[in-house]
């Protein structure tokens, strides 16, 4: 185990929201059981309602901004773990479990931004008609949180700084690396400009998309055919856009040409942090949108849906314009 600043704070938090979670599961099941049964919500019960969901957007909103912490612990354990150069060196250290720790994490961040979207639009209406709806979504992800954070701390825990790990050159740098010969399959040998040009052309190609959806007129047809074609395409960018990150933009943005590694990428140049968040937030205003579209279509919700969609379709191009001018700029 690696103690340090950074380590017990991430643990402390994440023990912490953990418990809070713990609780949220139990108060919000209830909750949904005590609504399911009624057709008219009882003012204390509202009043009630009101104060968990004030809760839960502490704990949510806390639960986010742990990711950015994840990452910075994993890089301060880059000095203990023997042979790490980078955080890819430090997850090394712990295999597969890695890996699904960083995935879970990712898809912990979007579910709560799909809640916190939809707890929005439903406080805009009058009666609140997405309660019983969003209470469960909220024991459903309260508890994926509590399994989370159960993971997170048996995985920080579980570092040994007698391991001796490979280093990222022996992973990335090689011709044989995955991004590579995914490239070369598809592309040709003389793959690099084809994957460039795809990545600037995916990605434009996608602000295009977000842009007719958002000057699209609010009731009109297509808008849930408009969503899923958008939702697909960014899910097809951003794997476009990871191998291009690893074959091209990192070893621009380090300036070597032979390195390949996102981690050291975001090691060496803080900016390409900050234009791959965005990349990823870009990413995911589409699917939130969409999702949005399919749980959140009530009555009453059918005059603010519409424009929660062009604001997130809106947001989306703001997103993916600016992490393409800062990644060119990087370059």
């Amino acid at each position: 185990m690696i103690l340090n600043a950074y380590s017990i704070l991430y643990l402390f938090s994440t023990i912490i929201i953990g418990g809070l979670s713990l609780l949220l599961v139990g108060t919000s099941l209830r909750a949904y059981l005590s609504l399911r049964k009624r057709d008219n919500i009882p003012e204390h019960l509202q009043e009630r309602g009101s104060l968990l969901l004030h809760i839960a957007h502490v704990i949510l909103l806390a639960e986010a901004l742990t990711l950015p912490l994840f990452y910075l612990t994993l890089q301060s354990f880059v000095p203990y773990i023997q042979g790490a150069m980078c955080i890819f060196g430090v997850t090394q250290a712990q295999g597969t479990l890695s890996g699904i720790v960083q995935v879970l994490k990712v898809f912990l961040f979007f579910l709560i931004g799909w809640w916190l979207l939809l707890d929005r639009l439903d406080n805009k209406t009058e009666h609140a008609p997405l309660s019983r709806k969003k209470t469960l979504f909220l024991f459903l992800v309260s508890t994926f949180i509590v399994l989370d954070s159960a993971l997170q701390v048996y995985y920080i825990m579980g570092f040994n700084v007698e391991v001796d790990v490979a280093c990222c050159t022996t992973v990335f740098d090689l011709g044989q690396r995955k991004t590579s010969i995914i490239s070369s399959s598809l592309l040709g040998e003389s793959y690099k400009s084809g994957l460039i040009t795809l990545y600037y052309a995916g990605n434009l190609f996608l602000i295009l998309l977000l842009w007719f959806l958002y000057r699209k007129r609010p009731g009109t047809r297509g808008v849930a055919v408009l969503l899923l074609c958008t939702t697909l395409l960014s899910v097809v960018n951003a794997v476009v856009t990871v191998t291009a990150y690893f074959e091209i933009i990192a070893p621009a943005v380090m300036n070597i040409p032979e390195h390949h590694c996102i981690y050291c990428m975001w090691q060496y140049s803080p900016l390409s942090v900050l234009f791959t968040f965005l990349f990823l937030m870009g990413t995911f205003t589409p699917p939130w949108a969409l999702l949005l579209y399919i749980t959140g279509r009530h009555r009453e919700t059918n005059q603010h849906l519409p424009y929660f969609i062009k604001r997130l379709t809106l947001s989306g191009i703001v997103f993916i314009a600016t992490a393409l001018v800062l990644q060119t700029l990087s370059m």
